[in-house]
């Protein structure tokens, strides 16, 4: 299962001068903080494009597998472009929709089938009409049953998900109060279908389609932030500026029911095990491949044992003996990290090399004239065997880089049982 959210470039962070001014040193910085796995476009058309061409595609290979398709659609002007793009696919390259199951997440309640702002009516407006998708494949909640047929009606409105076999892909848009659907803030993350009460700047930003904010219905029936999160895979689709706020905490901040759309940080992502399952068979199958993979990365010859099958080792057994060159940030670190290995690689009869990336120095100096490379040695139970350490040709000091200019001056017997300390000398 996946979660992605996609948005525009001016949006999330990339309107600060700072970051226009190097977008890939931008792009950098804000991934540190992403939990959620985003997607920058240079503009809605473009992203809306690729939303269109996943939910094709997806189309396309559960038709082909003979497998019905499980969308969850969203409404409101965020996924127009997406109905654009699919039904020119439909009409141009001959995209059918007669596998697609779709559910809608939410409508206003009460609101009339007709009515102008009537969500049944939207999606028939700007997508359903213009496709061949079956009408009893279409699910939308009904914002004309009696109030006391409501909790009925959500309980069968998750079980039809459930009968069709789960949500393969859920198309999400973000209101301004972080909401989902329209699940407002102070909604779990185990919440299910149900008549939900709207926020008032959710019923304030929808003023304009009711002629008034006091015309406008109070409460809405949506799926839940559970519902949604049983689905395969996410996208949620935020433009605009005045999404930008309520995106960032979404998307890095803690997750609180507080931001709704938090939860999606949550969001099941299998990192593609289903997908081996396909390919492969069972887990069990998957787990046994796995552990024989690892087992043949176990080695008592880290650089390939001579005179020996290497076709199920990690590495090769010729050319013998190889020179092994091993780059260490500091002095200690080769020792301290792999000491063992490199004892063995030197045991077993190889020419190791390490190259120290600092000067060597207890701290790093601050001027050319401080500059002295140490000469240290490090003692061995075994010193009939010898290894060579040098320092790096680069060293930094004060966050400039200097060339050293210098040749290997280290030597060190190469057991590897111990640091002595106390020989460290100026050269």
């Amino acid at each position: 299962m996946f979660t992605q959210v996609l948005s525009e470039k001016n949006l999330y962070r990339f309107n600060d001068p700072a970051f226009q001014q190097h977008d890939m040193e931008a792009d950098e910085i804000i991934r540190r903080f992403e939990k959620i796995s985003t997607i920058v476009f240079t503009g809605s058309d473009e992203a809306s494009g690729f939303v269109a061409r996943e939910i094709a595609n997806l189309i396309r290979e559960k038709g082909n597998a003979g497998m019905p398709c499980v969308l969850g659609l969203a409404t409101g002007s965020t996924p127009l472009k997406v109905y654009t793009e699919l039904i020119r696919i439909h009409k141009e390259e001959g995209l059918s929709f007669r596998n697609v199951i779709t559910f809608n997440l939410d409508e206003y309640y009460p609101m009339n089938a007709d009515s102008l702002q009537s969500y049944r009516r939207f999606m028939k407006e700007y997508l359903f009409d213009h496709i061949d998708i079956l009408p009893e494949n279409i699910h939308i909640p009904d914002g004309t049953i009696p109030r006391s047929e409501v909790y009925a009606f959500c309980c069968d409105y998750e079980e039809a998900i459930q009968k069709a076999g789960g949500l393969d892909l859920q198309i999400l848009v973000i209101g301004r109060t972080g909401h989902i659907g329209f699940n407002e803030t102070g909604s779990s993350k185990s919440s299910v279908t149900r008549l939900i009460t709207l926020d008032h700047l959710t019923r304030s930003d929808a003023a304009s389609d009711f002629y008034g904010e006091e015309n406008g219905p109070e409460r809405a029936i949506t799926m839940g932030v559970g519902s949604i999160l049983k689905s395969k895979r996410i996208l949620l689709l935020a433009f605009g500026e005045g999404k930008a706020a309520v995106l960032a905490q979404s998307i890095e901040g803690e997750i609180t029911d507080h931001v709704p759309a938090s939860f999606l940080q949550e969001h099941p992502n299998d990192n593609g095990m289903s997908d081996l399952m396909t390919e492969h068979g069972p887990s069990n199958k998957i787990n046994i491949q796995v552990f024989n993979d690892l087992q043949h990365t176990i080695s008592g010859w880290p650089a390939g044992k001579p005179n020996a099958d290497d076709s199920t080792r990690p590495e090769r057994a010729l050319p013998y003996p190889k020179k092994v060159l091993v780059f260490s940030p500091h002095p200690d670190d080769d020792v301290i990290s792999m000491g063992g290995t490199l004892a063995r690689l030197v045991d077993q009869g190889h020419d190791v090399f390490t190259a120290y990336q600092t000067s060597g120095s207890i701290a790093v100096p601050l001027s050319p004239e401080e500059v002295k490379i140490k000469r240290r040695s490090i003692f061995s139970t075994s010193p009939r065997k010898t290894g060579h350490c040098f320092p790096a040709s680069t060293s930094v000091s004060s966050g400039k880089e200097r060339k050293t200019g210098t040749p290997p001056q280290l030597f060190i017997m190469t057991g590897w049982a111990w640091q002595n300390t106390r020989h460290l000398k100026y050269l």
